[in-house]
């Protein structure tokens, strides 16, 4: 019997963990290596274990047989005192078996956090320099470390190699060259042809369990989902008990390996998921003592969300570029009038009626300060996301004038420009069908090509025409499909609820004088490292043949 087994207790010590090597197939890089777990005060976390962490049955969180009451280093080993449970009949009558010795087996689950790669003649070993503990099986079939448990030494050779195995897996060639002569080492010739791992021993559902259940205890037991996703076309389900066996298993869980490979490629992490898995763990609340401690900040520039614009409304202006000095344009106002007579009448004198509209440049311009410590570390960057606002801003200072115009200096737009046509609707909540028809009937009498004539509103006009019915038995509405009398309907989202235009937006001529400007002023704002970037547009905006317009007014 065990000295150190207190049969009323149901109390053990035995050794839990070693730093015998354990060999390992890494699918990524195609080769084998041995795992060696590194026993030191500094190397091994240990408080899982120290703070009552369970005694399992193979791994399986289901099967608890007792608890560990204290976890200590000794000869560079893991050291653990075991209490079974009394009111347990299975975990009594393994701890009767261990007692007799017919039951010797032991492993050791945990989380690898810091791995180093080191040859050693000619082998590849991946020593874990961190690594917690948190839980202890008995009753497995085959141990990673054959060498810790009850009463053990024996030594399995085809999975572990001591001191002396090592020496002998070097033989010295004619050529003085040594060569690996290992059957079960990597750098083995014979290995490389042949790359076949031996047949792992078979993973239990009871051993995947107990790696997703130490996972989600890990986790503080907050995890409420994970996302996984892949830079590549995702054939295959992901598999959340294949990730996890994979652990324990290197046959088995390729793709998973792939997702969790590349989750550390794109966290700029080094490793691969051979020894551990990475997981996209969301859906924290955040809360006090809900795992907010777990909660890191990811600067997801990627992911940039601008502010939310207004729509605009003026969708087919006439734009004249490259101007230099003012512009005129000629328009005719009045045409010459036909006249019908007897044949030997004579033709009625007439004269079309020429006038100029001009162009004189007026500035769209704003600017921006941006402080040092965005232009240092500014992702995305500062001075491209101001100058793509500046740019949508003038954009839309342009839009308005088309339709509202401007005080100072004088743009008169639409809204201010002679000869557009009117109709009054008191309240655009009572909006008829007849209204609607009156609009339209102000421009119906010219020649306009299919497609060119179109409303701009605001979006809550535009819904407020939506929700009001042509008639009383019809069941249609004012607006339906996007369209008010068979013209598209356009918001401007800087417009009052009270405007309400109709017109042919090809005869709004913008003209500039230039492109858009921009300019970096890096001197007034020297002494605390800020610099204002400017932007400004030259442009003007005048209305040709007004009568192609018609806007509603309220009297």
């Amino acid at each position: 019997m065990n000295p150190d087994a207190d049969l009323d207790k149901l109390e053990i010590t035995f050794t839990a963990a070693s730093g015998e090597p354990y060999k390992r197939y890494d699918e990524e890089k195609d080769e084998f290596y041995y795992e060696r777990l590194i026993i030191t005060d500094d190397a091994v976390d240990l408080n899982r274990l120290n703070n009552g962490a369970s005694i399992l049955k193979n791994h399986d969180p289901d099967h608890i047989l007792g608890t560990i009451t204290r976890a200590w280093i000794e000869d560079q080993k893991v050291v653990v005192r075991a209490r079974f449970c009394k009111n347990n009949p299975e975990a009594q009558q393994i701890f009767r078996d261990i007692v007799d010795g017919t039951m010797k087996n032991v492993s050791i689950g945990y989380f690898p956090q810091v791995i180093v790669p080191v040859t050693e003649n000619n082998v590849q070993f991946r020593d874990l320099t961190r690594w917690e503990a948190f839980e202890v099986s008995v009753a497995v079939g085959i141990p990673a470390d054959p060498t810790v448990g009850f009463y053990r030494s024996i030594n399995f050779k085809e999975t572990r190699m001591n001191e002396d195995e090592l020496k002998k897996n070097e033989t010295v060639a004619e050529d003085g060259e040594k060569k690996d002569t290992c059957a079960g080492c990597p750098n083995n010739p014979a290995n490389k042809e042949n790359k076949e791992e031996p047949e792992a021993p078979p993973v239990s559902d009871e051993q995947v369990r107990a790696a997703v259940r130490s996972c989600l205890d890990s986790m503080g037991g907050n995890l409420r989902s994970f996302s996984i996703k892949s830079g590549r076309e995702n054939t295959q389900k992901y598999s959340l008990t294949r990730a996890f066996q994979s652990l324990l298993d290197p046959s088995v869980g390729k793709y998973e390996r792939e997702v969790s490979n590349e989750m550390m490629r794109a966290a700029g992490m080094s490793g691969n998921s051979r020894s551990g898995l990475m997981l996209s763990f969301r859906d924290f609340t955040g809360a006090e003592g809900s795992g907010n401690g777990l909660i890191g900040t990811d600067h997801r520039a990627d992911l940039f969300v601008r502010a939310l614009r207004t729509r605009m409304g003026v969708k087919k202006a006439t734009v004249i570029s490259g101007l230099t000095g003012n512009a005129d344009i000629p328009v005719q106002t009045a045409m010459a009038e036909a006249g019908i007579g007897e044949l030997n009448s004579a033709a009625p004198d007439t004269a079309p009626s020429i006038d100029d509209l001009v162009l004189s440049p007026k500035k769209f311009s704003a600017s921006v300060k941006i402080g040092e410590d965005l232009l240092a570390q500014g992702n995305p960057d500062a001075i491209a996301i101001v100058i793509d606002d500046l740019q949508a801003q003038i954009a839309r200072k342009l839009d308005t004038a088309i339709l509202t115009g401007s005080t100072t200096p004088k743009i008169a737009g639409l809204a201010g420009t002679t000869g557009v046509g009117v109709v009054t609707i008191a309240d655009l909540n009572n909006t008829t069908w007849k209204n609607v028809l009156e609009m339209y009937g102000k421009v119906a009498d010219y020649e306009i090509e299919d497609g060119d004539l179109e409303w701009v509103m605001k979006g809550v006009t535009k819904t407020t025409m939506m929700g009001i019915s042509k008639d009383a038995g019809s069941g249609r509405f004012l607006l339906e499909d996007n369209k008010m009398v068979g013209f598209n309907a356009n918001v401007c989202g800087k417009l009052s609820a009270e405007d309400l235009y109709l017109g042919v937006w090809k005869n709004v001529i913008i003209g500039q004088w230039g492109g858009l400007q921009i300019k970096i002023d890096d001197v007034s704002g020297i002494k605390e490292g800020s610099v204002t970037i400017v932007a400004k547009l030259l442009a003007d905006v005048v209305i040709t043949n007004p009568a192609s317009f018609v806007k509603r007014v309220s009297e």
